[in-house]
């Protein structure tokens, strides 16, 4: 378990249930709805308002 634990840290895995695909990371129960988005459009977060969220500062950061 400590070795999933800390795999999962270094991923940048931050909540439960935890989804990656393609790299990309979705976490908690309330983004589902947008995994499901992303897999029938993997577009989707290259639109331009979704690179100018990603390019915000992180809100939380894990502290190790």
């Amino acid at each position: 378990m400590r070795q999933t634990t800390d795999a999962a840290i270094e991923a940048g895995i931050f909540g439960v249930p935890s989804f990656v695909v393609d790299e990309e990371i979705f976490w908690g129960f309330d983004a589902m709805e947008f995994l499901v988005d992303y897999l029938e459009d993997p577009n989707l977060l290259q639109t331009p308002g979704m690179l100018a969220i990603d390019a915000m500062p992180d809100g939380v950061q894990r502290k190790r």
